[in-house]
Parts: C-alpha cells; structure tokens; sequence
C-alpha cells in the first residue's frame, strides 16, 4: 500500500479540528518504555512456569496504580488492586500455581516481598506454610457469577476454531495464563490537614529497612467507614503523568530457562483538560477503589470536550492524528495506537537444537469491544466465522464458543522460498469438490499458537505449556514436501475469503478506517543443547517481539454497517486526499 508524507493541508486540518494540543497530547505507543499505561502480553503459571513481574516509577512524585490480571479466554478479572507507589519506587511480585482443593493442579496466585503499599494490604503476602490466603488467589467469580460467559453454561469452552465442538473448561486451568496490565489513576499529594497519602507511601527508615510510612493508613482511607476515599476518591489525588515502565520474566524453574520482556508503554492516555477542578482543590483524576473494574482501557481522554484523540505513524514515519469522538471514543483511540494489518516475526524448529516456536497474539482490548456490547461497538472485531444465536453481532455476552477471527498465515524460510498461504487443517490434494479452503482462526484474547504441534484438547505446548482448552492451536507450517525449520512468518488480520476489509476502526476526524485488529505480543524461541558437559545448563530461549504494519483509508462516504465488509476499492490511503 502506497504511504505518502502527511501534508501540510491534512496537518491543518487535523490541528483546526481538534487544536494543537491534541496533536501534542495524544493516545500513543511510546518506543521509549514509559507511560500512563502498561500492557504485559501474557503471563503463565502451567507446569513449572511462574512468572515475575515489575512496575518502576521514574518520577519524583507517588502513584496510584490500578493492577489487574485478567484470564486468556475472555479478558476476566482474575485478580484486581490498588497500588500506591512511593517517588523512584519499583514493585515487584512473581505468580506461581497453587494446589487445588483437591491436591491436583489449581490455579494460580500472587506472592511478594516488596513493602510497597497495596490496598488490600495483604495482596501476595496473606500465605501461610505455602498456601495463599483470599487476598492474593486468583479468582473465578468474574467469568461464573457477575458476568458469565453464557448464562447457565459453565466451564465449557469450543476449541478448534468455529468449526469445533464444546469440550470441559476447568476454572482453575483457565487462570493459569492470560495477560495483565497497569493503570495510573493519579499522582499522590499530602493535604493541610491531617491527610497524607504520599507521606504514607513513601518509604523511609535505614538502608536496609525502608519501608512506607503507613500502609494502613492508606487501607483505611477504603475500609473504615468513615474513610476519606469512601466519601471521595478524588482528595489529595492529581492527574495521572505517566513515566511508569514496566518488564515481566516468564521463567520455567524445573527446565532451567528464563523468558524475559518488557510491557508495552501507552503515554498521553488521560487528561484533566476542560475538567474543573474538584472541590477538594485537585485536578481530576482515575482514582477508583480496590476490586472495581474502572479504571480501564476504555477511559482514554485527551481533549476538552471528552473525546480522545490517538497519535500514530505510518511505515515511512509520517505521522498520522485522528479523533474519536462518542461514547466509545477513549476504547477506540486505545486500540487505534495498538492496530496492526500485519504481524511479522521469526520461527525456528530445527531438530539439532530441539527448537521449539511459540506466537503469543494478544488483544488487549477485545473485551471492551465485545462484551455485551451493541454492534457499533464491536468493530474492529467481527466474530464472522460464527451462527451461533448468541454470538457477538446480536448484542450478547461472549459465548463459550469464543470470538473468532479468520487470519492468513504466509512463511519464508530463510532462503525466501514460500509456499504462499497457509489455510488450516490440512486436506488430500487435489482438494475434493465442494470442499473449500478453511483458515485458521483466532478465538480468544490471550491466544498461543505452536508451530507444527500437534495438540488435543488437554496436551501442553512445548514451551508455554498452554492446552487449547486454554487458548493455544498448533499449526503446520509445512508444505507438502518441503519442511519449513526456520526463516519469517507474517499473519494479516482479515478474512481472506471477503472482498474488502472487515477487520478495521473508524475514526471521526478525519474520517479514517484503521485497518486490523489491536494487537501485542511475541515469539518464543526455545532451544537445547544435549551435547553439554555433565551438569551444565542447555536451555536457551528467548522472547522477541512482533513487528507490525500498519494500514488506513480516508473515507469520502460513512462506513457500512457492522458486519458489511468495507469496500477495498477507490479509497485514499490515509497520508494522501486521492488514492
């Protein structure tokens, strides 16, 4: 697709429309690590994995941070808290499984050592004799009580695409992996009177014994029923500011290997601007109460009149601004800065090094689009692939049948040889009549996709150890004779068997289709070497991230409804008034 320069006209309007501030202060990926906002890909707690995370604050100034943990399949909560961060401060906690009821494998839970203030304060530290007390055990109630997947269906889940059959779903094996994410809500101040939060976050003491002034004082401020959070959450809270970063190290104890990588960074997600200040003498603010679900990636705000407006830019490096105006404006700015046409990345599965090659696809915003929500409100999701009645364009929950998304898969090995598109389960050639093409499909929010396994409903992937109960499907990148064992692969975000785009987001000013879907993730390598001395390690892996490619049009007339593909055809890219 053809990228031309942003011209100075489009510059103008873009800046008449929504003023210069918004082009200054956008919704936007920052390449640097730092943000108001911070997306960690996945987790994982299966087999012998735990996972270690961390949240650095680089300012001067307290935090208070928003923590949740949300499960593979739907994006559920399975864990949610308030954490109050001290100026230069880092947090840092690991997720490990725990033992069920029953002795067998259970879920999963969060332990730390860190004395940064959390609220509830016993958050990862209620264990007693290796067994995590109510504060720190992920929880099941999100997708079985307050918003279940299908009324009066639990724990079934349909693997295989939309063509696969409803198979047992244990809740426990459901919160073993997902993804999670942090918030910033505000920036912490001391007030004249006796109110203090950022004197009791911060931590004081010796060298070796620093710790916060008062934890306690902070959970009462929620729990005491004359709490001054209770009454208003907004006292002694500014704006957020940003300067957070983040990492997170998936590591397997058992097998001796460590997968390291860093949270995706969103900058310019809230602004207090056109907000009058609160009665209490504070700019607005996020700040929300432990265990409520706001704030989330739905609350992007960054003009005067309420809207969002996101910053972006294109392969030649041109930068392109668009405004999302209604009631989903913050969710569809969020996932514009995060919208990929295609993904690329690496693979390698060679024998001598018993190599093994994992994709994690995450979409970190596909709840809020999905869940109960009006069809408006979907794009750029689809669901194209289902008939089920309850599916997603008639304004039901999320079913147990999944979400699903019809993609393309091409791969090069490293001598460019491809075979073209890979579409799913393999058939006898020549193809019998009638049958056609079937692509492979992506279904769930945190999905796993495992080169050239193959898995039933309950084996393990290689590396991350997810089942397709839990979200993976393996897939073969072979081709006949030829074997593919290492060399690039690209996946595209749309459905190879339509004429037009259906996978796309439209922009208000100026009207614009963002082509793909909201997307992060990475490879995971894996390698062995057998040939070492007696007791040296030969585990080796690594975690690379995706690239993307990013694509849009200027729509001269208004988008066609949901469900209807947007015509390919006569459209001007994005960085240019004519196609």
């Amino acid at each position: 697709m053809k990228k031309n320069s942003l011209s100075s006209a489009v510059v103008a309007g873009i800046a008449g429309v929504v003023g210069l501030a918004g082009v200054a202060n956008a919704v936007n990926v920052n390449p640097d690590g730092l943000g108001q906002v911070l997306l960690y890909p996945y987790y994982s707690v299966n087999g012998s994995n735990t996972t270690l995370l961390s949240v650095v604050n680089t300012t001067n100034e307290g935090k208070a941070v928003k923590v949740r943990f949300l499960e593979s399949l739907n994006s559920a909560e399975v864990l949610d808290f308030n954490l109050y961060m001290s100026p230069f401060d880092v947090w840092t906690a690991s997720l490990s499984q725990i033992a069920d009821v029953d002795g067998t494998s259970g879920g999963g839970a969060l332990f730390t050592t860190d004395t940064t203030c959390t609220v509830p304060n016993a958050v990862g530290k209620d264990w007693v004799n290796g067994v995590p007390g109510a504060s720190s055990t992920f929880k099941y109630f999100e997708f079985q009580s307050n918003n279940p997947d299908i009324i009066g269906t639990d724990n079934v889940i349909r693997i295989g695409g939309s063509g696969g059959a409803l198979v047992a779903s244990d809740p426990a094996e459901r919160v073993r992996q997902g993804h999670f994410e942090v918030i910033e809500m505000g920036v912490l101040l001391d007030t004249a009177t006796t109110f203090d939060p950022l004197t009791w976050a911060t931590h004081t003491g010796p060298i070796t014994a620093r710790v916060p002034a008062n934890c306690g004082a902070l959970q009462a401020a929620w729990t005491t029923p004359s709490g001054t959070w209770i009454a208003d959450d907004g006292v002694a809270i500014n704006a957020p500011s940003g300067g957070l970063f983040g990492a997170a190290t998936i590591v397997d104890v058992e097998f001796g290997r460590a997968l390291p990588y860093n949270a995706d960074a969103i900058a310019g997600f809230w602004s207090a601007i056109g907000l009058a200040a609160e009665a209490n003498g504070t700019t607005d603010d996020l700040h929300a109460e432990p265990g409520d679900t706001f704030p989330n990636l739905s609350q992007a705000r960054t003009e005067s009149d309420g809207s969002a407006t996101s910053r972006i830019f294109d392969d030649s490096g041109a930068l392109v601004t668009l405004n999302f105006a209604g009631a989903q404006s913050g969710l569809r700015a969020v996932s514009s800065v995060l919208m990929s046409r295609y993904i690329y990345n690496e693979y390698s599965m060679e024998t001598g090094l018993a190599a093994a090659s994992e994709w994690v696809v995450t979409f970190p915003t596909k709840r809020l689009h999905t869940y109960n929500r009006l069809a408006a409100d979907n794009r750029p999701f689809t669901d194209n692939t289902d008939d089920d009645p309850t599916a997603l364009d008639d304004a039901e929950p999320f079913d147990s049948f999944g979400i699903c998304e019809t993609y393309t898969f091409a791969r090069w090995d490293r001598e460019e040889f491809t075979p073209g598109i890979t579409s799913g389960p393999p058939v006898v050639s020549p193809r019998p009549p009638g049958v056609t093409a079937v692509f492979p499909e992506l279904c769930w929010e945190a999905n796993v996709i495992a080169f050239n396994q193959t898995l039933t409903n309950t084996s393990p992937t290689q590396v991350l150890g997810v089942t397709p109960v839990q979200g993976a499907h393996g897939l073969n990148i072979n081709s006949g004779s030829n074997t593919f064992i290492n060399g690039w692969a690209r996946i595209e975000f749309n459905d190879p068997q339509t004429a037009g785009f259906d996978n796309y987001l439209v922009a208000t000013t100026p009207t614009t289709a963002v082509i793909g879907l909201p997307v992060i993730g990475f490879w995971v390598a894996d390698y062995t070497n057998e040939n070492v001395a007696p007791g040296v390690r030969g585990n080796f892996g690594g975690i690379h991230k995706h690239r993307g490619d990013r694509d849009g049009f200027i729509l001269t007339a208004p988008a066609p409804a949901f469900g209807t593909p947007l015509d390919s055809t006569g459209l001007a890219t994005w960085t240019s008034s004519t196609p």
